[in-house]
């Protein structure tokens, strides 16, 4: 929000209650847990204290690796965009905050799950047009960047490949380190629950 679009909420301003107070707590709680079903747990719960409390979980568990493919919803779109011909980094970044500007991220965040899905032992994309300089790469740097699907990564995002069974995993999730192949959390979507998959 622009400055002048901030100060017009101070008149709808609210006092925080110990209710909601109560609720943020827990909320963190729930997020930072190594057991994700607590937050599962918080949203059979009234949260209408926090509003948007709800869709942001939802967002956030729809970052576990589906059961589908075993890609996290921000891979999914990523793969989805690049296969559908949005190639190249920026219209790519700026086609992902479009379509889901729920998570906020910065190109920097978009970049670190497209490197990620090059540097895996089975990729999912390549990587042209990036120098790699002996210094840290910059946005400019990665700005000039294009994408290419690899069979592996057209596989996965059909379905017919499964992410987990082609790669390991190592990601922090809140307060959930997925690591190794047992066992592990995975987001049902079809009916938006975690389940954990034992294989």
């Amino acid at each position: 929000m622009e400055p002048e679009q901030l100060a017009t909420l101070f008149d709808e301003r609210k006092p925080l209650r110990p209710a909601v107070l109560n609720l943020a707590a827990d909320a963190w709680q729930a997020y930072t847990s190594p057991d994700p079903t607590q937050i599962e747990a918080l949203l059979r719960k009234d949260t209408s204290g926090l509003p948007f409390l709800r869709e942001a979980f939802l967002v956030h568990l729809a970052r576990f690796p589906s059961l589908l493919n075993g890609l996290g919803r921000i891979e999914k779109v990523l793969l989805n965009l690049i296969i559908g011909g949005i190639d190249e980094f920026k219209p790519l970044f700026h086609m992902f905050l479009e379509l889901q500007p729920e998570y906020g991220f910065g190109d920097w965040q978009i970049w670190t799950h497209l490197k990620n899905l090059s540097s895996v032992s089975n990729p999912l994309i390549t990587i042209h047009k990036v120098k790699k300089p002996s210094r840290p790469l910059t946005s400019g740097d990665f700005m000039q960047a294009y994408f290419k699907m690899t069979d592996t990564g057209k596989a996965i995002l059909t379905g017919n490949s499964d992410m987990l069974n082609r790669n390991d995993i190592d990601v922090w999730l809140g307060g959930v380190h997925l690591s190794g192949h047992n066992p592990l959390w995975r987001w049902n979507e079809a009916n938006e629950r975690l389940v954990q998959d034992n294989r």
